[in-house]
């Protein structure tokens, strides 16, 4: 993963993000974790331009969300259920709104109308227990509320579902784990704004017809 000192002077510089694949933290299964490095990046980078970021949790009461175009999947036609996914989104002041995934098949950033079309895809035929609800936090809020201690990862005899990545769990002054708040798409709790597929589009400023 790349720090602020590792970043050229000339991509601070520019409006542009310094987020590649390649200089990315990346852990299979932590995608809560992948995604708080890469705000923590951009605000050591180019704090500058945080504010154009945003965490977005996808998840619904029952835990089951589709998703296609996933590593996770032999055939990227066919959906992975997760019971939540995290990405990365960017509404710059200039240019179209852009996800930052790093579990996906897709460009990496990718452009959200292009993402909505093939990762996410329409509900229209989709049964009711499997629409998306998405969770949109500001990226400094992330970064100053997010903490997981790494338990939902684990057996009930201690060893991971899936191996940690190698840098410390995130914590706050005040919590060891919250993960729970972020993940539950009802309204009152958590941080930041819920919103259905359609209050999502409308709130990166894509129209309707872009996707639905």
């Amino acid at each position: 993963m790349t720090d602020c000192a590792s970043c050229s002077s000339n991509q601070q510089s520019k409006k542009k993000s310094t987020l590649q694949f390649s200089n990315c933290a990346y852990t299979s299964f932590y995608c809560e974790e992948n995604v708080w490095r890469m705000c923590d990046q951009i605000s050591k980078c180019q704090p500058d331009i945080l504010s154009e970021y945003y965490a977005v949790f996808i998840s619904n009461k029952n835990k089951q969300v589709p998703l296609w175009m996933q590593k996770q999947t032999k055939d990227p036609l066919t959906p992975v259920v997760w019971d939540y996914h995290v990405v990365l989104m960017q509404k710059p002041k200039e240019g179209s709104p852009l996800v930052y995934d790093l579990d996906s098949l897709m460009a990496f950033p990718c452009q959200l109308k292009q993402y909505l079309q093939q990762a996410i895809q329409s509900e229209k035929n989709m049964k009711k227990e499997y629409h998306r609800k998405f969770r949109i936090i500001e990226a400094d809020d992330f970064l100053s509320s997010f903490a997981s201690d790494r338990s939902h990862m684990l057996k009930s005899n201690g060893e991971y579902v899936q191996p940690p990545p190698n840098h410390p769990a995130i914590r706050t002054d005040d919590e060891l784990m919250n993960l729970d708040d972020f993940i539950d798409m009802t309204p009152i709790i958590g941080k930041g704004k819920v919103k259905d597929i359609k209050g999502l589009v409308k709130y990166f400023g894509l129209p309707s017809e872009a996707f639905l």
